[in-house]
């Protein structure tokens, strides 16, 4: 019994927090900057930090939800399907800017780490999946023989800002054409901001930046790697 109190109890103060967050979240306006997941992460960031608890610990703790966010993800399935036809007429515009997001992505972070004169090619190369969903991004790591740890939480970072910005740029940007603005969005901040989307009620971008979504972690992972194994000589030596 204490075992399994033990091994939930990252959970249940995982989901509380976000509870609490959420509820304060709508009540102050749904402030874009306020984002549920944002301050989540950055509250329970600095209570493990200051309160020096095991953060190894406190994520084993915790492995439900990474068991449940499969089936999270397969939700999203539900939404494309009923939307079969509609997606049908938008996939040349939906392939074309899953190649042009995922090899722009994975280019510019080559690019960056070269000009800034980084030495470091596995470093640069644990950031090369960031805008690629995180189970997807980590296999992408391990192809090249980099460690995830740092690209993680980038990653991690890029879906917050998109979550945290998403909704304003869509409605800014592409209020008329949600479909796109969802692609763009699901391309490039993969699965945080698309639920970001779903909860803002943008049903329609929210599905198209799903389909987005799976589409750039799976040509990521057949084109990233072999891009890394072509330029990463070429620019780090």
């Amino acid at each position: 019994m204490i075992y399994l109190l033990t091994i939930s109890l990252g959970t249940v103060v995982s989901i509380v927090t976000y509870s609490c967050v959420f509820f304060l979240y709508c009540r102050l306006g749904r402030i874009s900057f306020l984002n549920p997941v944002f301050v989540s992460v950055l509250f329970l960031s600095l209570v493990l930090y200051f309160g020096e608890f095991d953060v190894q610990g406190f994520q084993a703790s915790s492995s439900l939800l990474l068991t449940l966010l499969p089936i999270c993800v397969c939700a999203l399935s539900m939404p494309i399907y009923r939307r079969r036809r509609e997606i049908a007429r938008h996939a040349r515009t939906l392939f074309t800017a899953v190649i042009g997001v995922t090899l722009c992505s994975g280019i510019s972070v080559m690019l960056l780490g070269f000009l800034l004169h980084s030495d470091e090619a596995r470093l640069v190369g644990a950031m090369l999946p960031k805008s690629i969903t995180g189970p997807v991004a980590q296999d992408i790591a391990f192809a090249i023989g980099v460690d995830f740890s740092l690209g993680g939480a980038v990653a991690i970072s890029t879906g917050i800002c998109g979550s945290v910005f998403g909704s304003l740029l869509l409605q800014r940007f592409a209020s008329q054409h949600p479909e796109i603005g969802g692609i763009a969005i699901g391309a490039s901040t993969h699965g945080i901001a698309t639920a970001q989307l779903f909860s803002e009620k943008h049903h329609v971008a929210g599905t198209y930046a799903g389909l987005a979504m799976a589409l750039c972690a799976l040509f990521g992972a057949l084109v990233l790697p072999f891009l890394w194994f072509f330029l990463s000589p070429l620019l780090f030596g």
